[in-house]
């Protein structure tokens, strides 16, 4: 399964005449699930930000629960 925008005009009007040699190609698998999209620079950008700042979050929950579970091993 792809979600790769396609060379047609609902998508040359979405997101302009994008060249195929400008763009990044990102791939993800899953179990039974293959995704392609192509990212201009800028929103390969944008993705890049939105991944840092959703692993810091996930990080900073991760030791808040780690510090709370060991803080709960005291009473067991």
């Amino acid at each position: 399964m792809g979600i790769d925008d396609g060379d047609d005009e609902v998508s040359e009007e979405r997101r302009g005449s994008i060249h195929i040699y400008s763009t990044i190609e990102v791939t993800i698998c899953g179990e039974d699930v293959l995704a392609v999209q192509r990212l201009t620079p800028e929103e390969a950008r944008e993705v890049a930000f939105l991944l840092m700042k959703y692993a810091e979050i996930s990080e900073d929950v991760g030791e808040s629960v780690e510090a709370d579970l060991n803080e709960m091993e005291k009473f067991a």
